[in-house]
């Protein structure tokens, strides 16, 4: 067994973002990589998060936290940030100089928090601290000019990045940016479990679209494409709330003739009853029409289900078709379609289980830490 760590040997890290029980995908991915952190004997971590992310009048959602919501976080965040408040920005910032962090670490996501983000960062780069930015989006979809410029602002004030895909890393490159990129697959999120009776099972091939319904994740493409298949023993479940009506979309996916065959969850699902629908699932679809990096996948790797998945950079670069999912050309319904129709069976997709899950280990939060601190 090593020695314990000296004092001089522990890292001081603070983590700024979103952390459990606030609802989002970032705020899973930094709570897991908090945990991660302190799991470390050579790192001491503190969290600086929200006391409010969205206004209430601006979330397209039911709701922003959930007390249930997992991952539980390991360390008692500091809720001190407000995205409309400038005062509690300076508030955040004061806390993590007094904390004498060697790191701060900052997730990098949207442009509504990135002018409080931005300002904290800048005032701990001017104290002399280093600043790493995780960055999961460095340009929003379906974004302004203006809300991108504001992106790139919270970017100016990072000492590094990190990414999860070589295409965001060409993105920050090709926006200017010169400083070092450091690329790690997405860690797979294991925290979502089951105790609760397995969901029934609809038809021969379960296909699951999950996550929030936004345009660039491509469910128009789906909903195209389940009017052309020749089989008739599929069935699909969208889970996740609607963020926009899309009311042409709602209506082919409610057409007279699929509907018998598709189910439409349009809420936030808990943690355990998301685990018994990534265990029904045959495949996951993620027909994303523009992607540098998908949760989804990460969440659906912990449970072995294996992917149809746009070929886009961000998604091809870890799916192998025929060994850990399928690839279709992104917007093509017909080859989606026909892709289902001869390829994609319960049987072809059990058969990749095995290897998705071995991939899926050596994508672990535990790992990502590593390029997070850096060198040191």
């Amino acid at each position: 067994m090593s020695p314990s760590p000296t004092n001089d040997d522990v890292r001081r890290v603070v983590v700024v973002g979103p952390v459990s029980p606030i609802r989002s995908g970032v705020a899973n991915h930094t709570t897991e990589l908090v945990n991660a952190l302190d799991e470390r004997d050579d790192v001491e971590v503190r969290v600086v998060s929200f006391r409010r992310l969205f206004p209430r009048m601006l979330f397209p959602g039911e709701r922003d936290r959930d007390a249930g919501a997992a991952p539980a976080i390991a360390v008692t965040p500091r809720e001190v940030l407000d995205t409309l408040d400038p005062v509690s920005w300076d508030t955040a910032a004061t806390l993590v100089i007094q904390a004498r962090p060697d790191l701060v670490v900052i997730p990098a996501w949207t442009f509504f928090v990135a002018p409080a983000l931005a300002s904290v960062a800048r005032a701990i780069r001017a104290a002399d601290i280093e600043v790493v930015a995780v960055v999961h989006n460095a340009a929003d979809h379906d974004t302004a000019a203006w809300q991108q410029l504001l992106v790139e602002r919270q970017l100016q004030h990072a000492d590094r990045f990190v990414v999860h895909s070589q295409t965001m890393a060409d993105e920050l490159v090709g926006m200017g940016f010169t400083q070092p990129v450091t690329v790690h697959p997405h860690p797979v999120y294991d925290f979502a479990t089951s105790d609760g009776e397995p969901l029934e099972r609809r038809g021969g091939l379960e296909m699951l679209f999950f996550g929030l319904v936004r345009p660039y994740k491509g469910l128009d493409t789906v909903a195209e494409a389940i009017h052309l298949l020749e089989r008739d023993d599929w069935y699909l479940r969208v889970v996740g709330e609607w963020w926009s009506p899309q009311p042409e979309l709602r209506a082919q996916l409610e057409d007279p003739r699929v509907r018998d065959r598709v189910e439409i969850v349009d809420a936030y699902v808990p943690n355990d009853v998301v685990a018994q629908h990534f265990e029904r699932a045959d495949v996951v679809l993620l027909p994303y029409h523009e992607v540098t990096g998908s949760g989804v996948l990460a969440q659906g790797w912990h449970f072995g289900t294996p992917v149809v998945a746009s070929d886009l950079p961000g998604l091809n670069e870890y799916v192998t078709p025929g060994h850990t999912g399928w690839t279709f050309p992104a917007g093509d319904s017909a080859e989606l379609a026909r892709l289902l129709d001869e390829n994609v069976t319960p049987d072809a997709a059990r058969a990749m289980g095995a290897a998705v899950i071995l991939r899926s280990k050596s994508f672990t939060f535990q790992g990502f830490t590593n390029p997070v601190l850096g060198p040191c």
